[in-house]
Order: C-alpha cells, then sequence, then structure tokens
C-alpha cells in the first residue's frame, strides 16, 4: 500500500487496537516454548502466535480497510498543514526569472504545496500547471508561451481525485479554494505509486522531459535525487548534450567524486570528467 513507508517501523501494531491488552506474540510463543504448563502450551495458543509472527511480516489483509483509511487520514493531515504556509517572498526571484528569460521559465516539483502559485499570483503572474483537469489519456496541457510552466508531478493539495471508470473523463478536477472544506487530495504519497497510471504523474513526467530537451542549464533545490523516475529523465538529459550543465543547490552535497549508492555522488564523478565540470 501506498502508506507502507510510513509505517513500516510499526506496522506490526496497526489493528490492534482492538486487542486489549496485547502481547507480543513472540513473547507468547518463547513462553509457550519454555512453560510446563498445558494451558500456556496448547496448540491453538501457539498457533495463533505463530500467525501472528507471519502476518506482521508478510502483511495482514484484515488490515486492508484500515490501511486504506490510515492514507485518506494521511492524505487529509498533508494537506491541511501545506495550507498553513506563509510568507513566499524567497521565491520572488523565480517569478523575476519567468519575467526576464526568453521562453519563461520551466520548473518541475515533487512538493504538493502551493507556495509558487501564491507567490505567482502576487506578482501578477499565472502559474501554468497543464491542465489540472485534463482529459484521460491526454497529454499534459501546457501553454508554451506561458512566462511559468509549473509540472507538479506527485500531485497538489487543491487537486481531488475523480473515480477512474471507463466513464470517467478527467483523472482529477481543481478546488480553487483548497481550504474550503475536507478531503482528501490528489497527491502520490509513499514510492510504490510514483510510476501508478491512476493520477496525471506519468503525463506530468513526459512533459517534464520534453521541456527539458530546449533548456541548456538545470537548477536543482532541495531535491535529494532519491526518486529513480525523475533521476532517470535528468540522467538522459545530461547524457544528450555534453554542453547542458547540472547546477545543485544543496549544503550537504558530497565531496567525494568516487562512486557510491548516493546519486549526487555519482552524478559529481559523472559531469567533473577531463577536468572540465559540468556541475
Amino acid at each position: 500500500h501506498e502508506a507502507a513507508p510510513f509505517i513500516q517501523g510499526w506496522k506490526a501494531n496497526v489493528g490492534k487496537h482492538r486487542l486489549e491488552p496485547v502481547t507480543a506474540p513472540g513473547e507468547v510463543l518463547l513462553t509457550a516454548v519454555r512453560s510446563d504448563n498445558p494451558d500456556v502450551i496448547a496448540g491453538s495458543i501457539v498457533a495463533e502466535a505463530v500467525e501472528a509472527i507471519v502476518r506482521d511480516v508478510v502483511g495482514d489483509p484484515w488490515n486492508s480497510d484500515l490501511y486504506q483509511r490510515l492514507e485518506e487520514a494521511i492524505r487529509t493531515q498533508v494537506r491541511e498543514i501545506l495550507l498553513r504556509a506563509g510568507d513566499v517572498e524567497y521565491l520572488t526571484p523565480l517569478i523575476d526569472l519567468a519575467r526576464t528569460q526568453v521562453g519563461g521559465v520551466d520548473i518541475a516539483t515533487l512538493n504538493y504545496d502551493l507556495t509558487i502559485e501564491n507567490c505567482a499570483a502576487q506578482n501578477g503572474i499565472d502559474a501554468d500547471r497543464g491542465a489540472d483537469d485534463m482529459p484521460l489519456g491526454a497529454p499534459a496541457g501546457f501553454d508554451p508561451h506561458s512566462l511559468l510552466r509549473l509540472y507538479k508531478i506527485h500531485g497538489s493539495i487543491d487537486l481531488r481525485e475523480e473515480p477512474r471508470t471507463t466513464r470517467a473523463t478527467r483523472a482529477a478536477r481543481v478546488t480553487r479554494d483548497a481550504s474550503s472544506d475536507e478531503f482528501a487530495p490528489s497527491i502520490v504519497i509513499g514510492d510504490r505509486d510514483k510510476l501508478g497510471s491512476g493520477g496525471r504523474t506519468l503525463a506530468l513526467l513526459v512533459g517534464f522531459a520534453q521541456a527539458l530537451q530546449d533548456a541548456t542549464k538545470l537548477v536543482v533545490v532541495g531535491y535529494s535525487f532519491a526518486d529513480h523516475h525523475v533521476n532517470a529523465i535528468i540522467t538522459d538529459w545530461l547524457a544528450g548534450d555534453p554542453e547542458r550543465t547540472l547546477v545543485a543547490v544543496d549544503p550537504s552535497w558530497p565531496t567525494t567524486k568516487t562512486w557510491s549508492m548516493d546519486f549526487r555522488a555519482y552524478l559529481t564523478q559523472e559531469l567533473s570528467a577531463g577536468g572540465l565540470s559540468r556541475i
């Protein structure tokens, strides 16, 4: 389930709110093994303990509804927290760049908040997010003449999911006033569904990759390079032209040029060959 990465550390306790008091199945099994009491070593007690241990490891279908409600609660809480964003003046340089750079600017974000949209509105610019309520199966509908094209690849807190059926016409619809009522927004949570076809992720990824083809410089701020599908797009773009450069604003950027599991270290090595750094 999408919410699994958030709860792997305590998933063994999910659903046990119905059981009081709670005894760890491992303790029950250990007690049975060490005991001579026939009531403690009864086959049913041992079997239930083993079943509980296995269920904690492989998952429990009985909890599927609980996981679903948990996901909705997480998404609703994320929305409510991100609506509290305050001063967005620090983003004004992005708006200035959109105004001064020929062709405007393309911004891709994995965040769900509305800070860029709000900053753009305060400065008299519309943030083009493509057709948020675009028809199913259609590409991301960005206006090439927009000054600021915003690719919210993992969704937005002002998007509502639409039921996906054979008669559906939209994947999501925009709620212009995201604070008007409570709803679980259309956002991607966790690793499993980041490339899922249920929302707009794939269409926006394709649009972002196409927009990159017209760029000679990519500036990365606040991204940990932990999303493989985004890293693949960046790698392909860099490989497509040796003149393309990457600017990373990251105070924790690894200083070593040796390869490691950290994709940033890999980039440092790959883009610093021959004494001419492209990063």
